[in-house]
């Protein structure tokens, strides 16, 4: 049965509790904000949601007094509302300025030939070693900036030339399945790695012979060209998907299931933003890149320690490169747009960091419970997106994350009039959790719907529900 509660003030009670287990003393609060059911009442989507019984919905007043609440003790799937959960741990963990980081070392190899005096031999090699931390927000024009700052200590090195670049991915296991995510070409359904760039997918256009990249900030790189020639069909025939590769077609994908393939395509795209930097610059000493060597191999442990700045040893040159993006900017994208792909990178740099092992599914469950322990009881995350179905909360559990979260509420974005809140989204799951803003107060909110419904069901409803707000 759905149980629902108003409070108010006095002859203002239009509907009574039928099962609750809230204090109605909580009536007394805020006098002059009512919820004028009878305007609510008139709503279609409020009508359905009373008709829905795998639905809740809590409403509350700015000092948290519940306003209105129907079911919200039911154990529901919150879909990508969980992102609020994430988004919160990040910053209780790290703090909001944090930038996540990628480690540098240059290993300057032996020269090949003595120098003649006064001349310099063009010949000066080294290996690149890169360690990733999983940072989320790794684009082109991120890679750029990295690129840039490479290229600078390559020409004070005087080295020309990269002979191997070593990757060091251990911070995540060597596959990770998160559960509840789909194998599909899907770009949202591009797995997490240690070391990724642009979520690890492409956006690519085909030219009529061959694929370009459909970003000017963005080269071609092998790895994108093979993604999508698996995917898609030569010229003239069909693709997988039923579209024929005419000129000017264009398409974001993910790099596939191989985390080295995506970690490798990193690796093209950085050295291809390096020549761009070196072409820019019109070095007299050119770095070649030519059959450079890609490699999967760990950092020596003396060379990642003292790494905040650019330190030197001999033949080593090491440095920690840092986004120029912190974590509030990271977090507006991911909320906003609902990116699984950051949301997992998070969960995953969480669980790494806290038991200082390599991050995998089972890492991230085990976060997550840990995490939330007596604050949120009764709740289950499995990861950090909201892709399992394995997911569930209470309305109002997922009220007291809205409470804890509200110092950082302007990261939420803006859906409706007045509305700021994180919707979610599976197959027979609707949900949207968030605040609405009237007359200059805050309404926290909860609207948990685990059957199919209407598209954009839930803007109308919440929408419905603000303009029956009366202060």
């Amino acid at each position: 049965m759905w149980s629902s509660v108003v409070y108010s003030q006095g002859a203002n009670v239009t509907e009574v509790a039928l099962k609750t287990n809230l204090p109605t003393s909580a009536a007394h609060v805020l006098p002059n904000a009512r919820l004028n059911l009878q305007r609510l009442k008139a709503s279609k989507e409020f009508q359905k949601l009373l008709s829905i019984e795998q639905a809740s919905f809590a409403l509350y007043r700015s000092n948290w007094a519940p306003l209105y609440v129907n079911n919200q003790n039911l154990p529901l799937i919150p879909a990508s509302t969980t992102k609020i959960l994430t988004a919160y741990l990040a910053l209780q963990h790290w703090g909001g300025d944090h930038h996540f980081y990628t480690d540098f070392v240059i290993e300057v190899l032996p020269s090949k030939a003595q120098e003649p005096a006064g001349k310099r031999v063009n010949s000066r090699q080294a290996n690149l070693w890169i360690k990733g931390y999983g940072d989320p927000f790794l684009t082109s024009e991120e890679i750029a900036l990295m690129a840039k700052h490479l290229h600078q200590q390559l020409e004070r090195l005087g080295v020309n030339q990269i002979v191997s670049v070593n990757l060091d991915s251990r911070f995540y296991d060597a596959e990770i399945d998160i559960p509840g995510a789909s194998k599909s070409d899907n770009p949202y359904d591009a797995i997490p790695t240690a070391i990724a760039a642009n979520f690890n997918t492409a956006f690519l256009e085909w030219n009529g012979t061959s694929w370009q990249s459909a970003e000017p900030q963005t080269p071609i790189t092998q790895v994108a060209i093979d993604a999508a020639n698996k995917r898609f069909l030569p010229a003239g025939k069909k693709a997988k998907s039923h579209i024929p590769l005419k000129k000017g077609f264009k398409t974001r994908i993910n790099l596939g299931f191989n985390p080295k393939n995506n970690e490798k395509h990193f690796v093209q795209l950085l050295l291809a933003l390096l020549n761009k930097e070196l072409a820019r610059d019109q070095s007299p000493y050119p770095v070649k890149l030519n059959s450079v060597e890609v490699n999967w191999q760990a950092l020596e442990p003396s060379w990642v320690s003292n790494l905040q700045s650019i330190s030197q040893s001999k033949s080593i040159t090491r440095w920690r490169y840092r986004n120029s993006k912190n974590l509030q900017q990271v977090l507006v994208p991911m909320l906003k747009y609902s990116t699984n792909f950051i949301a997992n990178q998070l969960a995953l740099n969480l669980a790494a960091e806290h038991y200082s092992l390599p991050a995998g599914e089972r890492l991230v469950t085990r976060y997550y419970q840990d995490a939330i322990g007596n604050w949120l009881v009764g709740a289950n995350f499995e990861e950090g997106a909201g892709l399992s179905r394995q997911n569930q909360i209470t309305a109002e559990k997922l009220s007291f994350l809205l409470k804890a979260f509200f110092p950082y509420r302007e990261l939420l974005p803006r859906v409706s009039k007045g509305v700021y809140a994180k919707s979610g989204t599976l197959h027979g799951v609707t949900t949207l959790a968030g605040f609405i803003d009237k007359n200059g107060r805050s309404f926290p909110f909860v609207l948990m719907v685990n059957e199919p419904v209407a598209y954009k069901f839930r803007n109308r409803f919440i929408q419905a529900v603000r303009d029956a707000l009366e202060i």
